[in-house]
């Protein structure tokens, strides 16, 4: 890994705009604060955003908007990306991060190898994060969550 100084909203930002080119359609929302600095990989970091949005877009195909949220927490900064689409049951949380797992509402639906999750946690885990997912709260599409730790 080769650890930077950066600012994880500004990377979003990026990461969002080459989305775009690809996905016009998808409308994205961010809600940051102007400066969130990490000390990471920022292009490991890119790739989980990356893998992140577009399963976003890829399981949730006819939901409009894709809503990311930035928070600074005391030591870590806290991203979420929540889509609306077809989410995951809650007894599908501790293994969608699992190496070559498919969740079986998707498998027939949706190409994919199960590698991008797993990927992406152990990205995040060797950048002394967490990364976990949740059921929003009205219950429709799937919250996905990770820290890093703050400069």
């Amino acid at each position: 890994m080769q650890k930077q100084q950066f600012n994880v909203c500004t990377l979003l930002a990026d990461t969002i705009a080459s989305i775009n080119m690809v996905s016009p359609q998808t409308q994205f929302r961010l809600h940051a604060s102007s400066s969130a600095l990490v000390m990471a990989d920022r292009d490991r970091i890119g790739q989980v955003l990356i893998n992140l949005l577009n399963n976003a877009i890829k399981f949730a195909p006819d939901s409009s908007e894709i809503v990311m949220v930035v928070d600074q927490l005391e030591d870590q900064i806290k991203i979420s990306i929540r889509d609306r689409g077809i989410g995951l049951s809650e007894n599908e949380y501790a293994k969608i991060f699992q190496k070559y797992y498919r969740s079986d509402q998707i498998k027939s639906k949706v190409e994919g190898s199960g590698t991008g999750l797993y990927l992406s946690s152990e990205i995040i885990t060797r950048h002394g994060g967490r990364i976990w997912v949740e059921q929003p709260e009205d219950k429709i599409g799937s919250k996905f969550i990770f820290t890093l730790p703050k400069v």
